[in-house]
């Protein structure tokens, strides 16, 4: 599995129940303010504010708002490599994927910016080879191909509002890379 750097400075790791929901509390008002505000709107104050949590309970686990966005970004990821893993087959990488990515379109595009983007190349590399297994190699080239359009479609999903509807991207994306991986195909 893929790991995200640790923060510059290490907190507390929430082990209890309350500490936990704290957290929780904490990534939901950090992603709500990204989805309202931007990352222009996204303070330790305003998190603390929106978490309905003090200040002092923000600050025992993050150090600064770029903490809170790396765990963020780490929980999200853990849970996309999770998915991606059991992912049987190219069909179901992409419904992973296409799932994953249209809600919570300001957050998203603040993660993909900041934590996301080299970290998937590798993950979606890894979820393709083992979809693919069974058949014939997947070339070096066409792999690299293949991840960096699968997540450039996604990225401009998360960041353009005029996006497709889930269901026609993820049939587009499944075609390109049925396409792709019959062309390169022996025989």
């Amino acid at each position: 599995m893929v790991r995200l750097p640790e923060p510059e400075v290490e907190r507390r790791i929430p082990r209890q129940q309350r500490a936990q929901l704290s957290c929780a509390a904490i990534f939901d008002a950090a992603a709500a303010l990204l989805q309202r505000d931007g990352i222009a709107g996204l303070s330790t104050n305003r998190i603390a504010e929106q978490a309905g949590v003090s200040i002092g309970t923000l600050y025992q686990y993050f150090p600064n708002k770029q903490a809170v966005l790396l765990a963020m970004g780490r929980r999200d990821l853990e849970e996309t490599a999770a998915q991606l893993a059991a992912a049987a087959d190219v069909d179901a990488v992409v419904a992973c994927l296409v799932a994953r990515f249209p809600g919570r379109r300001g957050m998203r595009r603040v993660l993909l910016e900041t934590v996301f983007h080299p970290l998937l190349h590798h993950q979606l590399a890894a979820a393709l080879d083992a979809a693919c297994q069974g058949l014939a190699p997947v070339p070096e080239a066409t792999r690299y191909v293949l991840t960096r359009a699968l997540l450039g479609v996604l990225r401009a999903a998360v960041l353009e509002e005029a996006a497709p509807e889930p269901a026609a991207l993820a049939r587009e994306l499944r075609g390109l890379m049925a396409r792709t991986l019959a062309a390169t195909a022996p025989g």
